[in-house]
């Protein structure tokens, strides 16, 4: 059996350069790395250009795969996975982009407004899934859907989502708002009884910054304020629990 040998071959430098923003903007790929999270992309129709296995993993499984894997030396896989203990496998697909304009049509839509944790895009963009939002709309300063981390926390739920991200100094909320959208803001002091806002259509919740919360421009544009109550000894909750705590109640579960 063949197997790459050598870090210098075309596919390791490409993966490699898709470990950074610059190279999954460049070339409009990302890496998903491990079985499952393989499996799961594709079956939510994710595009895959190809797969990349370590020799122990091939040696080892027996799996049945819609394309045959490139091979590598475990040394060279090693080197261009996104875990201190590589998984064996991972698959480059394609980015999904989808411009402003094609998230119009959602009733439910996530605004993150400068989220800068790509565990809590990926955690986000997941429960968003789970709870019936459409779309997942990203500040141009929040983090990257399609860093390893992001991929990581979404398990494969980017796939079944729209994503979009605003432009820097083209500001969508104003666009959704035209669109006749009702912006629900996020805060610690928000009401905490929102019940009437489940049988809402055409809804935006807005999440903010895990540090600063909403940006004060952001705030002012909310018709409502809601938050998470908290009944224990505790000050907040990280963003992306709040988020998936709210977007349940606002799926009115």
């Amino acid at each position: 059996m063949l197997q790459i040998t050598s870090r210098s071959n075309s596919y390791v430098k490409l993966v490699v350069s898709l470990k950074g923003k610059k190279g999954r903007d460049e070339q409009s790929l990302f890496v998903v790395e491990g079985e499952k999270s393989i499996r799961s992309a594709l079956s939510a129709g994710g595009s895959v250009r190809f797969l990349a296995a370590s020799s122990s993993y091939i040696e080892k499984n027996e799996a049945v795969w819609p394309e045959t894997p490139l091979v590598m030396s475990d040394q060279v896989f090693k080197s261009i996975s996104l875990h201190k203990a590589p998984q064996g496998i991972l698959g480059v697909f394609e980015t999904r982009s989808c411009p402003i304009g094609g998230v119009f049509g959602e009733s439910r839509i996530l605004y993150l407004d400068g989220v800068q944790q790509p565990e809590n895009v990926g955690a986000l963009a997941r429960s968003a899934v789970c709870f019936g939002f459409g779309a997942v709309v990203a500040s141009w300063d929040s983090a990257d859907f399609y860093s390893p981390k992001a991929v990581g926390a979404s398990a494969a739920s980017l796939f079944s989502i729209k994503l979009a991200r605003e432009g820097y100094q083209e500001p969508v909320l104003g666009k959704l708002m035209d669109e006749k959208y009702t912006l629900v803001g996020s805060d610690m002091d928000g009401q905490t009884g929102f019940a009437h806002l489940a049988a809402m259509d055409k809804l935006v919740l807005v999440v903010g910054n895990e540090g600063q919360g909403m940006r004060l421009e952001t705030r002012s544009l909310c018709a409502e304020i809601v938050a998470v109550k908290i009944i224990g000894d505790c000050e907040s909750l990280n963003v992306a629990v709040a988020g998936g705590i709210l977007m349940h109640k606002l799926a009115g579960l």
